[in-house]
């Protein structure tokens, strides 16, 4: 049977103890890893690459749009994911999945359709094979556009739209 004394020590205890500490996911002091990678990945697609069309990303929350607005072309980049293992007892990896969509109503013509996939490959050939400047640790992991468009948008809607799912990889 506990004694008055060790109950007394326990809440003692409980009361002197501090809150654990959150631990925020960033990579230097004041950058939130989790919104700051689309902020790079819309400011490199917008920073002057060499790609087969011009456009502007946006980062968005919630990327809905008319169907009247989508005659120009929109990328929309998307946070999409977070997952985080520990390595060892000093060490986590974390895996940063952002989503970017080529989006552009048009009619049913394969020449136009066929740019349009061009620009999605030459997207992810891009972060596959560039390092990212304010990220040089973040390596891109994967490129997914699976499906490679939407069929339903397209016929439906006569809308292309593809996405790409690219995972960037962090050790800290």
């Amino acid at each position: 049977m506990a004694k008055y004394h060790s109950v007394r020590r326990y809440v003692g205890a409980l009361l002197e103890s501090k809150a654990v500490p959150v631990r925020r996911m960033e990579v230097a002091a004041g950058q939130e890893m989790q919104l700051t990678p689309c902020d790079q990945r819309r400011d490199i697609l917008d920073g002057g690459n060499s790609f087969s069309q011009p456009f502007t990303a946006q980062r968005l929350y919630l990327p809905v749009f008319d169907l009247q607005g989508m005659s120009t072309l929109k990328v929309t980049v998307v946070s999409k994911g977070i997952t985080s293992q520990s390595l060892d007892r000093s060490r986590d990896s974390f895996d940063y999945q952002i989503d970017v969509a080529i989006q552009k109503k048009v009619a049913n013509e394969i020449a136009t359709i066929d740019a349009l996939m061009l620009l999605a490959e030459e997207i992810g050939d891009y972060f596959r094979t560039n390092p990212l400047s304010s990220y040089p640790g973040a390596r891109c992991m994967n490129v997914e556009n699976t499906p490679v468009y939407a069929q339903d948008h397209l016929q439906e809607l006569r809308q292309f739209t593809s996405v790409l799912t690219l995972t960037f990889r962090l050790w800290r």
